[in-house]
């Protein structure tokens, strides 16, 4: 998710409590803000997905041609098919996934929820009239050769197995990243009841760099802003645990 993901949400959310909109309103605009950033995580995770299934593909199907031609290869069929699908494919497939789902709400209220949208969004499918778009548009501009296109349509499942494989592997590395920042909220909490700041800021240094790789939902962020304020209250006031309840529910305030 990263810093600027949270500061987006953080500005957003400040914008709704000095507009003092109704409970109903709130949860509406957040619902949108969480889905836009979840759509962008999408998006880039897919670019990264199918950059990967596309470099061990190719040299799957192309075994004996060099790394500068397997990168050559690659980057053209994503200029001439990928590039500019991607992110609408994402888009579609989310919509789709929803649907089928029966998602009312704009935003993934789960990982789990995110991968059985994608899982019933039709995102093979998908790739795979990209992938037979951008072979079709190389080998149309003569980029490869009629044997080259008919090889790589021959042998599209051999890419699509691999996107396959990257979605399965990306969601399992998000459900272990969950399973991380859960124990270093748990050790955390400890660390806090225990006045250990030392302790608080080794595990909180660990939550920064889990939630880089997080798909963000509305309890993720709540339960990282609530302790990040409460965290950086605590480091401005010389490390003191000797905070008034007011304080504390300020900080608890600043995320509700």
């Amino acid at each position: 998710m990263g810093d600027k993901l949270v500061e987006i949400y953080d500005n957003l959310t400040e914008e709704i409590q000095k507009n003092n909109l109704s409970l109903e309103n709130k949860e509406e605009i957040l619902s949108e803000i969480i889905a836009e950033l979840q759509n962008k995580c999408l998006k880039s995770e897919f670019g990264k997905i199918v950059s990967s299934a596309l470099d061990v593909a190719i040299r799957e199907i192309f075994p004996d041609i060099i790394d500068d031609q397997i990168i050559n290869l690659k980057d053209n069929i994503y200029e001439y098919g990928l590039e500019d699908g991607i992110e609408k494919t994402v888009e579609d497939v989310v919509d789709l996934g929803k649907s089928t789902m029966g998602i009312l709400t704009n935003d993934f209220e789960s990982i789990t929820q995110a991968q059985e949208a994608i899982s019933n969004g039709g995102t093979l499918d998908k790739i795979s009239d990209l992938l037979d778009s951008g072979i079709d548009n190389l080998k149309k501009d003569k980029k490869i050769d009629a044997n080259t296109a008919k090889i790589l349509k021959k042998e599209k499942n051999t890419i699509l197995n691999n996107v396959e494989k990257n979605i399965e592997t990306s969601f399992s590395n998000q459900f272990n990243n969950l399973e991380k920042l859960e124990k270093y909220i748990s050790n955390w909490n400890k660390n806090f009841e225990a006045k250990d700041f030392s302790g608080m800021e080794k595990e909180f240094n660990k939550m920064k760099k889990v939630m880089d790789e997080l798909l963000p939902t509305e309890n993720i962020l709540i339960d990282y802003r609530t302790i990040e304020n409460l965290h950086t209250l605590i480091k401005n006031n010389g490390k003191s645990f000797d905070l008034s309840d007011e304080e504390i529910l300020l900080a608890n305030k600043l995320v509700h």
